[in-house]
Parts: C-alpha cells; sequence; structure tokens
C-alpha cells in the first residue's frame, strides 16, 4: 500500500515538474496561455482519497520553488501564486466530487456543463480575482491580469483535464475492447490529426489569424474523432491540437509569427476555446448515445433471457399484427421454427372464428392499452387447443402505437375439464328435468286421480247422509280435498311445465305470474318486449326456470310492493330480468349463508346454454336476476326439453 502511493506520488511529482516548466515555457513579461500544473494537480486531488491530498499539495511548493523563472520574481509571488493554485485545486476538487455523480466520469452533457461551470469559470474566475491582485502590485493592470489568469486557468482545465482525467481512461478501455479494423480507424485519424495540424500551423509568416484555409483541415478529423469514437476521441484530438498549436506558438511559426507575446497568447486561447468546447460536446453526446445503446442491448439481452425461461407463450408484434419476436416456448406451441414466425401475421395462427376475437381484442388494446382473448389453434393429427392471452402495448411514437407484447398459455386441458363439467352439469340438468317431469306425470295421473276419486265418494256419502253435521263435515273434506288435488296439480305444472310446450314461453310466463299473483300479495308485472315464443326450447325452459327462482324468492323473502319481469331479444340474446322492490340481500341474510340451492342451479343452467347470470341487489332496494343466453350458440344442441 505505501509503495503505491509512493510511485503515485513520485508519478505525479514528474507530471508536475513537467506540467510548471512546460507553463513557465512563455514569455515571463505575461500570464502564461496555458497553466498545465491546475490540470495535474486537479487530477491528482480527483484520484487520491482525501486523506493524501495534503501529500500532493504540499508536494508542489519544493518543485516550484526549485523551478525558478528565468526572471528575478519575489518569493512572495511565487508563495502566493503557490497558495492561490493550491486553494483552487482543492476547491474545484470539492465541488466536483460534491455535483457530479461520478468524479471520475463526464457521462452525459449535464455532467459536462456542472464540470465547466466548476472547472472551467466559477473557479478560475475567483482564482483570477486573487492572482490579479498579486501581478498588479508588479506593476500589470488589473483587468488585463485578470483575464489572462483566467483565460490560462479556465483552458487548462477544459483542454488539458478532460483529455488525461476522462480521455485517457476511456481510450484505454475502448482500446482493450476495440477490434482491428477500429484500432485502425483510430490510427488512420490521429496520423490525419497531426498531418493536417503540422500543415495549417507550420504556413508562411504572413498568414492573416485562422482565416486560411489550412486551419479547416484539421476540423473533418476533430469531429470525427469525436463522432466515432466519443470523449475519448474528442480529448485525444484536442490534445493533439493543443500540442501542435502550443509548439508553434513557443516558437513563432505560422499565424504566431510577429505577434508580441500578449497577443500570442490570447490568440492561442481563442484558437483552443472555440473549437474545444463544441468538440467536447459532441463527443459527450456520442458517448452518452454509445452509453445508451450499450443499456439496450444489455436490457435487451437481460428480456431475452428471461422470457426464454419462462413456460408461457411471449411474442411481441407491429401494429398491424405482424410478430417482431417469439420466445423459444410460442415457437414449440406452433411447431415452427422462429425464422419461420418472424414477420408472420399474428392472428393467421388462430383458428376462425377466434381469430376475429383476437383481432377485435388486439382492436381494443391499441385504444385502451390492453386486450385479452381466447383463442383455438391446431393441433398435429388435426385436433384443435385452446390459449390464453392477454396484450399490451409496450412501445409508442408519439400517440402511435409501434409495438405490443402478448404473453399466452395454454389451456387446452382446462378447456377440456370445463367442456367435461359442462357435459357432466348437462347430464344433471337433464336428468333432473326427466326426473321431474317423472314426478309430475305420477303425481297428475296417479296421485290427483286418487285424489278426485276419493273426492267422488266423500260426496256420494254426503249423498245418503241425512245428519246435518255429518253432512257439513263432509263437505268441508270434500273443500280439502278439492284444494288438495288443485296443489298437486301447480305441483305438477311447476315440475313440468306442458304450457311452455304447447303455448310458448310468453303465454307460460303470463301463466305463472297469473298463478302466483293474490291479491295481498306485491303487484306482479311481466313485459315482453320481442316475439319469443320461436326461441328453442332449451333456452326457453331456462329462462321459464329463472322465472320461477326468481318469483319464489321475491314472494318469500323480498317483503316486495311490486316485482317486474322483463323479456327481449337482444341482438342474438335472449334476455330475461326480475326486479323487485323488497329489502334486499343484507336484510334477507344472504351475506350470511351460502347461496341457495335453487340459484345456484340456474346458474349451472345458464352457464350450461354458454349464457351469463347476474345477481345484484343492495339493502333496501330490493334484488336484480338477470339472465342472458345467446341464442345462436343453442340453435344446434338438444334440447332438455325433448330428452324429458
Amino acid at each position: 500500500m505505501i509503495a503505491r502511493q509512493l510511485a503515485a506520488f513520485c508519478l505525479y511529482a514528474a507530471a508536475y515538474y513537467l506540467a510548471y516548466r512546460f507553463g513557465m515555457s512563455f514569455s515571463q513579461t505575461t500570464a502564461s496561455p496555458f497553466w498545465f500544473p491546475d490540470s495535474v494537480l486537479l487530477c491528482a486531488l480527483l484520484l487520491a482519497p482525501r486523506r493524501s491530498w495534503w501529500m500532493f499539495v504540499l508536494g508542489a511548493l519544493p518543485i516550484r520553488l526549485a523551478t525558478g523563472p528565468d526572471i528575478q520574481v519575489p518569493l512572495w509571488f511565487l508563495l502566493d501564486t503557490f497558495a492561490i493554485d493550491s486553494a483552487k485545486g482543492v476547491v474545484a476538487a470539492l465541488a466536483l466530487r460534491r455535483f457530479l455523480p461520478d468524479a471520475l466520469r463526464l457521462g452525459t452533457v449535464r455532467d459536462f456543463a456542472i464540470y465547466c461551470l466548476i472547472a472551467v469559470v466559477l473557479v478560475p474566475a475567483g482564482a483570477a480575482l486573487l492572482g490579479a491582485s498579486a501581478r498588479h502590485f508588479l506593476g500589470h493592470d488589473y483587468w488585463e491580469a485578470w483575464r489572462q489568469w483566467f483565460l490560462g486557468d479556465a483552458l487548462t482545465q477544459l483542454v488539458i483535464t478532460p483529455a488525461i482525467l476522462y480521455g485517457l481512461p476511456a481510450a484505454r478501455r475502448s482500446l482493450s475492447r476495440a477490434s482491428a479494423p477500429r484500432l485502425g480507424e483510430a490510427a488512420l485519424v490521429t496520423i490525419g490529426l497531426f498531418v493536417a495540424g503540422y500543415a495549417a500551423f507550420h504556413t508562411s509568416p504572413g498568414a492573416k489569424g485562422f482565416a486560411e484555409p489550412q486551419f479547416y483541415a484539421p476540423i473533418p478529423f476533430l469531429f470525427w474523432a469525436a463522432l466515432r469514437f466519443g470523449i475519448a476521441g474528442a480529448s485525444g484530438a484536442v490534445a493533439i491540437i493543443a500540442i501542435i498549436s502550443v509548439s508553434a506558438a513557443l516558437r513563432g511559426d505560422g499565424p504566431f509569427a510577429g505577434r508580441s507575446p500578449d497577443e500570442t497568447a490570447l490568440a492561442l486561447q481563442e484558437f483552443l476555446l472555440v473549437r474545444a468546447f463544441p468538440l467536447y460536446l459532441v463527443g459527450i453526446l456520442t458517448t452518452q448515445k454509445e452509453a445508451s445503446d450499450e443499456d439496450l442491448l444489455r436490457s435487451e439481452q437481460r428480456y431475452r433471457e428471461v422470457v426464454e425461461s419462462q413456460t408461457e407463450l411471449v411474442c411481441r408484434f407491429l401494429a398491424d399484427g405482424t410478430l417482431s419476436f417469439v420466445s423459444e416456448a410460442f415457437c414449440r406451441a406452433f411447431r415452427r421454427e422462429r425464422e419461420a414466425l418472424a414477420g408472420a401475421d399474428f392472428a393467421s395462427l388462430m383458428l376462425a372464428p377466434t381469430s376475429e376475437g383476437a383481432k377485435a381484442q388486439i382492436a381494443l388494446a391499441l385504444r385502451s392499452g390492453r386486450g385479452e382473448w381466447e383463442c383455438q389453434v391446431p393441433l398435429p393429427e388435426g385436433k384443435v387447443g385452446w390459449q390464453h392471452w392477454v396484450c399490451h402495448v409496450v412501445g409508442r411514437v408519439d400517440t402511435d402505437v409501434v409495438e405490443l407484447q402478448a404473453i399466452g398459455r395454454d389451456i387446452t386441458d382446462r378447456k377440456r375439464a370445463d367442456e367435461a363439467d359442462r357435459s357432466l352439469s348437462g347430464k344433471l340438468i337433464d336428468a333432473q328435468e326427466q326426473e321431474r317431469a317423472r314426478i309430475a306425470r305420477d303425481l297428475h295421473d296417479d296421485i290427483n286421480q286418487y285424489i278426485a276419486s276419493a273426492s267422488i265418494e266423500v260426496s256420494a256419502i254426503r249423498r245418503h247422509t241425512e245428519s246435518a253435521p255429518a253432512r257439513a263435515e263432509l263437505d268441508r273434506l270434500q273443500a280439502r280435498l278439492i284444494a288438495l288435488c288443485e296443489d298437486v296439480r301447480r305441483i305438477s305444472h311447476n315440475l313440468h311445465p306442458s304450457l311452455l310446450q304447447h303455448t310458448g314461453l310468453s303465454a307460460a310466463l303470463g301463466a305463472l305470474c297469473s298463478s302466483i299473483r293474490h291479491a295481498e300479495g306485491p303487484s306482479i308485472v311481466l313485459h315482453v318486449r320481442s316475439e319469443t315464443d320461436d326461441l328453442p326450447p332449451d333456452i326457453a325452459l331456462c329462462l321459464y326456470r329463472a322465472a320461477q327462482e326468481g318469483l319464489s324468492n321475491a314472494m318469500r323473502h323480498a317483503k316486495a310492493s311490486r316485482i317486474e319481469l322483463d323479456l327481449r331479444l337482444n341482438g342474438r340474446y335472449a334476455e330475461l330480468s326480475i326486479a323487485d322492490d323488497g329489502v334486499g340481500l343484507v336484510a334477507m341474510g344472504d351475506k350470511r349463508r351460502p347461496r341457495g340451492l335453487g340459484l345456484l342451479s340456474l346458474e349451472e343452467r345458464t352457464k350450461f346454454l354458454g349464457g351469463r347470470f347476474d345477481l345484484s341487489a343492495e339493502p333496501g332496494r330490493g334484488v336484480r336476476i338477470s339472465v342472458s343466453i345467446p341464442v345462436r350458440d343453442a340453435d344446434a344442441s338438444e334440447t332438455l326439453e325433448s330428452r324429458a
């Protein structure tokens, strides 16, 4: 550990010595256009732990005292400039560590803006106020000294520090994973910069500033480096141009020929500032884009790894249904290669008519963001399977959907189990109706006949009885037998409504309401809003049973004053609703006990026919039972009534 710190300090001392000597190479009558020691110190402070900063700050003092300027400079001036430069480096390092997410990496334009604000503008401007005061005591104009000091510090932090602190590490990372063509391109850009820079700055002494055409020659190479290699290329290109231009300025070549030291320094600073700032901005944007592309690539890779590990079927498709990505499970489910599925129409993989439902749900997802459907798909050997899909919008450009993702799973086993349950439910309902028909026949043909026979015998006995009390008792007995006969007839009719078979649903419902309605009970209103006598018998029977159950519950529990039945055909659905204005379910206690057997049986009967059963209620606002059955699907079904 100590050996590494010692090696780092020796490397810093050597770099600081060279930087100080180079900075002092310019005329001593003016401030250096580049103050390289600032860059070396700031880089060292940002790289080193804070507890060792004192070593780098104090280590610069003997170097500055031992490597003095060529002309006599007061000791107090050397100590004053040392203190200013040290404070400048410490303040800049603290501020950059405080306000940058990573002081050793300029990853975004925001990071670059913060760096420029602190290291290039604020800290140099504040230090220049103190430095100009020191030079003012030596006889220099204050504001001219401030301008020279500020530009020298700012240019160093803009040109040199990014190249050392950010460019070199980025270049090392890039070179470690660069391919041979990439290395060749970097070498070509470097050679082009040196050639164009040398040709630009080794002009005749009569060149007028930097407006000559040869000074535009390096620009394509500068932007080539920034656009292709990011911050590493931009900082390296700026460093190369800085070396060439500073060398020409020291020798008085090209555009610097015949200029005074102040004019040379100002011309050099303006030349590099104008080129460095936009170039670094381009480099930062390029690096940011490359980082975003790498993050996106890693994200897509993670997405693919997660998707491929799932048992669910995953795909992505465009707004027109064209598949853009399919998972391995998706390929296995449809028994096709990924290449064969790419570009295929998603809905075309499903069987009609369920594919139309899928298209409708995809259109719904394009409008609302989500769609869900179940569909049939072909299986080997001519078999048919079922899948359940949910799709979401995952990509938009402005308000236009560009891509959707769907996740599906195989539900063939569930569908087969549901079909088996439905078949069993149908058989149970069939058996129930057959048993009801048998009991109804027994009641009508046997029990009712026995009661009628008993009533006739009582009547015969009454005719041969002369006792008035006995005749009165026989009259009461015969009245009871007649009432019992009527009850048996009503029960038989409820068990097997023959009226439904002979007169149609609307007439049967009217008769049902009339048989239940009585003077002290609630009013019962039947609305028949469509012609329903041609309904398939199984649908008519289901709706009749719904009316029976709803009326029975309302009469026994609801304490209602009005019951309304509404029968209609709504498109391809036959709908019946039974509503009352009674006490509702809470008062009836339905939340404290399971739903009654009658309602459960009605729900199963409705589901068997592919319909929908709804029960809604609010305390004090009555109950509404709604049954909706598709008529078209029921046309081909065998009727329960006919089998009964």
